[in-house]
């Protein structure tokens, strides 16, 4: 079987995974949840965040699957750079263009997006947008 590591989002938790864990080891896989993620760290480059998921991962087998939660998206295809990964998994996650930087991306305003409430707006403005273009 394998083992999960679950990425948490930039505003959740690693309490987040609490009903999935359960779920996986049901069936027989092993899961770590990565520790915090440097949040508090302004200058962290998604490099940072990598090096701290796969310094999560440290002991763990080759047979890693990684599963990025919202924002951790942008975080978990640089660790396979760092050590083996088996699989990427985007659960509701950003999903990065090649090459593009989320903030020159236009489709995630992330000046808006760094709060829970700037999300929801974002969300909001997108859903407006595409109304109005069906009108």
């Amino acid at each position: 079987m394998s083992i999960f590591c679950l990425v948490n989002g930039s505003t959740q938790n690693p309490l987040c995974w609490k009903l999935l864990v359960p779920e996986l080891e049901k069936h027989g896989h092993q899961t770590m949840i990565t520790p915090s993620l440097p949040v508090d760290e302004p200058a962290a480059s998604g490099t940072r965040y990598a090096e701290v998921i796969a310094q999560a991962l440290e002991d763990a087998s080759d047979d890693a699957v990684l599963v990025g939660h919202s924002a951790s998206g942008m975080f978990i295809p640089l660790v396979p750079s760092l050590r083996p990964i088996r699989r990427l998994v985007y659960l509701a996650a950003l999903i990065p263009k090649p090459g593009a930087s989320i903030r020159n991306d236009n489709s995630l305003p992330i000046q808006t997006c760094l709060t829970l409430n700037g999300w929801r707006r974002a969300g909001l403005a997108t859903i407006r947008q595409r109304m109005m273009r069906w009108q």
